[in-house]
């Protein structure tokens, strides 16, 4: 792992040394080649079963049997993450890939990244996202093919440790709708979504993961799309500040002024409060939305009001009361003038 920590360091630094005609390319090759010749890969596995049948979530033994299976393919020093570093380069990967677009290489980083974490049916799920959109060409420099079979190889082993036995005769429907790969199946069937609606959360451009996270909240998937592409990241917050009846684009304008306050956005919209700048100058004297409606749905206007509050009168109907009175007395007083 020192080593790995090495190469990787190095391997920013000085990428140009570790291309195919450079020494420390050829030594890494041969370093690799002999791992897997001499059986360090099997033997590897082998003792990855065992760690996990005395500990079923030993997260390190994952890390350090992908660490071993990517520095076999030759991969290492460009893959390498710190083990204490997981979890904050997965956000910051999640982040990028989030935003609108197609980016295979993200969702290629993001399922090395699963596969460290043991988090295999969503690696699986990312490298075929990832493979759905490069060519041939691209996928054998990756080692995609090989790196899918390996996962799936190691879920293998993982159900037998579990005590689950996968069939490996196809589900008609699901097979049909596009999953013939039975750990697919295996994935989506997680999601609660029928064979078909599955596909079309696929072919929306949304992982297995991404369709379980979202669908319980009620959006479909042309509407999570839409909130994805907008920067929304997270489905409870998107399905709160859609029932407020607000699009994303509107949603993103809002939290802009209210950051982090789905819920008070909803109710200044549900006050009739259409734009997020009037909803801030009255915000500045009420806290609750439906107060300050009262007071706009009586004609005031907020410099009216603050003089109200001022002089302590706290009630709409008493300050409209008074403010008539104010304009009948101001008409009697003209017309004695005259």
């Amino acid at each position: 792992e020192e080593a790995f920590a090495v190469w990787a360091s190095g391997y920013k630094k000085y990428a140009r040394a570790f291309s195919a005609e450079k020494r420390i390319a050829a030594g890494m090759k041969d370093l690799a080649g002999g791992f897997v010749k001499y059986g360090r890969m099997e033997a590897a596995l082998a003792e990855f079963e065992q760690r996990l049948a005395a500990q079923a979530d030993d997260r390190r033994a994952y890390y350090e049997l992908f660490g071993r299976f990517f520095f076999s393919l030759g991969l290492i020093a460009e893959l390498y993450v710190p083990f204490d570093m997981l979890d904050e380069e997965h956000a910051r990967i999640t982040r990028e890939i989030d935003q609108p677009g197609q980016f295979p290489f993200l969702h290629y980083r993001l399922g090395i990244l699963l596969s460290y974490m043991g988090k295999l049916a969503a690696a699986l799920e990312e490298f075929s996202s990832c493979a759905d959109h490069l060519p041939a060409s691209k996928k054998l420099a990756l080692k995609l093919e090989r790196i899918i079979e390996f996962v799936k190889r190691v879920m293998l082993v993982v159900n037998k440790s579990m005590g689950i036995e996968l069939s490996s005769a196809p589900v008609d429907a699901w097979v049909e709708a596009g999953f013939a790969d039975i750990f697919q199946q295996q994935a989506w069937k997680k999601t609660g979504a029928s064979p078909e609606e599955a596909a079309a959360w696929r072919s929306a451009g949304f992982s297995a993961v991404q369709c379980k996270e979202w669908r319980p909240y009620g959006l479909d998937r042309l509407s999570v799309r839409a909130w994805v592409d907008q920067g929304f990241t997270s489905p409870k917050e998107a399905a709160r500040l859609a029932k407020g009846d607000l699009n994303p684009v509107e949603a993103k304008k809002w939290l802009q002024y209210f950051p982090d306050a789905a819920h008070d956005i909803v109710q200044w919209r549900k006050a009739g409060f259409i734009e997020p700048e009037e909803a801030v100058i009255w915000g500045s004297l009420f806290t609750f939305a439906s107060e300050a409606a009262r007071w706009r749905d009586l004609g005031f206007q907020p410099a009216e009001v603050e003089i109200c509050l001022e002089r302590g009168i706290k009630d709409p109907f008493t300050a409209k009361g008074q403010q008539q009175a104010e304009q009948l007395a101001a008409v009697r007083e003209d017309e004695e003038l005259e």
